[in-house]
């Protein structure tokens, strides 16, 4: 299976910097209904665009993406979402599932540290340890893991060529 999860993928200050900016009280997150799962009416999450296929949606562009983009440099990137995913009483997972239809490539930095993970094809369990950032071929199906121990939990999630 291939994948790799790059420890502190950011220098700390600029980490800190990205993760004040998208933890703050008046950065702007958009509710999803049904946790990515259409026949689950009880989930919900939140997600920010950044870019979805050649149009820059956010004003945060530079200050979060510039720093992440620029330490792996895709040759082409598709699109870029933020998630925000709160505290759940057990640790749900999301339906399996891949990020696009045509091949691609995922980076997810973790914003945030908790008990949340990412399950790629349900064998490989990765943590969400801030500042660390996982790559993998978007084929792989994978499924987010809400957390237990913290009110949010905080991702970028980048497909790319």
């Amino acid at each position: 299976m291939n994948y790799k999860v790059i420890k502190n993928f950011l220098p700390k200050k600029v980490h800190k910097e990205i993760q004040t900016i998208m933890t703050a009280g008046n950065f702007p997150w958009y509710y999803c209904d049904s946790g990515g799962d259409p026949t689950d009416t009880e989930r919900y999450y939140f997600i920010h665009i950044f870019k979805t296929h050649e149009k820059i949606n956010s004003d945060f562009w530079n200050p979060i993406m510039v720093p992440i983009l620029e330490r792996f440099q895709p040759k082409e990137i598709y699109r870029v979402r933020g998630n925000l995913t709160p505290k759940e009483e057990k640790n749900y997972e999301s339906s399996a599932h891949t990020d696009e239809i045509f091949k691609h490539k995922v980076a997810l930095y973790y914003v945030n540290t908790n008990n949340g993970y990412t399950l790629i094809e349900d064998k490989i369990k990765i943590p969400s340890i801030a500042n660390s950032c996982l790559f993998f071929d978007g084929h792989l199906s994978h499924k987010a893991v809400s957390q237990t121990d913290e009110k949010i939990r905080v991702n970028v999630n980048i497909t790319y060529i």
